[in-house]
């Protein structure tokens, strides 16, 4: 006979005599159950945080080996050329060449050593925080899609070249707020008083500094977490459902995001096109 367990997905308590979950309809022994029992045994060794961290640092290096090195900027330390091979956010180039990979890469590749290491710096102290309210799969679902949300309204309301993940990480960031708003605890009020302004502040500062700063990209970001934060906030039953769902979906758009463009990146006709238009920015923009 069973023995009481834990329901992988919902977390209710499964009897020792049933096979199916009653809250969320899962089978015990299934490869359902056996899939979303392994996601959760990775996650536990492997951190959203520390996944994306990791992944950034990997473009960044990448990006570094392309020019054979990186510039002493903070925020410029590459050629146009490395930026669109990378994967930047380059309206004309998603228009016209249908390259919509760049809306999943540019929130994976940076400026320069400054802006790694403000965005890493701040989403290495906000993703634990984040995991500890929701779970690490909602980080990643956090992540990708309210990241994506920044991309696509800096697209549409924007048009200016982009890269960096600050909209990602805000939307981890707001995502944060709503979730200690609603908890109400003393310490969940202290951090949504300190947290909320911060964001505000990064919200005004990115319109005073427009011309620098994607603050469309920002605020989709916000918008992205806000919601994700709230319509996922709470976890059993059907809803474990649902985020799971996501977090399969927000994988595979990195994944295909991922993929498309690192065969842009080494496909000799874009290659080609990314030298060349490279090499007109840098003369338009005073690089050469």
């Amino acid at each position: 006979m069973n023995a009481p367990t834990l329901c992988p997905r919902c977390k209710n308590v499964v009897g020792a005599d049933d096979d199916v979950c009653a809250v969320c309809g899962l089978r015990r022994g299934s490869a359902s159950a056996r899939a979303t029992s392994g996601l959760q045994a990775l996650s536990g060794r492997v951190t959203a945080t520390g996944f994306f961290l990791g992944l950034i640092g990997v473009a960044f290096a990448a990006m570094v080996v392309m020019q054979g090195g990186v510039q002493l900027s903070l925020f410029t330390g590459f050629d146009w050329g490395v930026y669109l091979r990378s994967g930047m956010l380059y309206p004309p180039l998603i228009r016209l060449a249908d390259e919509w990979w760049r809306f999943v890469t540019a929130m994976l590749i940076h400026g320069g050593i400054g802006h790694l290491a403000m965005n890493g710096w701040v989403l290495w102290q906000l993703g634990p925080i984040c995991a500890n309210y929701y779970d690490q799969r909602r980080v990643t679902i956090f992540f990708v899609i309210g990241g994506l949300v920044g991309t696509l309204m800096s697209f549409a309301f924007g048009g200016r070249p982009s890269l960096g993940a600050s909209g990602a990480v805000l939307a981890v960031a707001t995502a944060v707020v709503v979730k200690a708003r609603l908890s109400g605890g003393a310490m969940d009020r202290y951090l949504y008083a300190k947290l909320s302004g911060w964001i505000v502040f990064i919200f005004i500062f990115g319109i005073l500094g427009r011309h620098l700063i994607d603050a469309w990209g920002h605020f989709g970001g916000m918008v992205g977490g806000a919601v994700l934060g709230y319509l996922l906030r709470n976890e059993h039953g059907w809803r474990a459902r649902v985020h799971m769902a996501l977090f399969v979906v927000s994988v595979a758009i990195l994944a295909l995001g991922i993929g498309f463009a690192l065969w842009a990146a080494f496909n000799p006709e874009r290659m080609e096109i990314y030298r060349t238009l490279g090499e007109q920015l840098d003369r338009l923009t005073g690089r050469r």
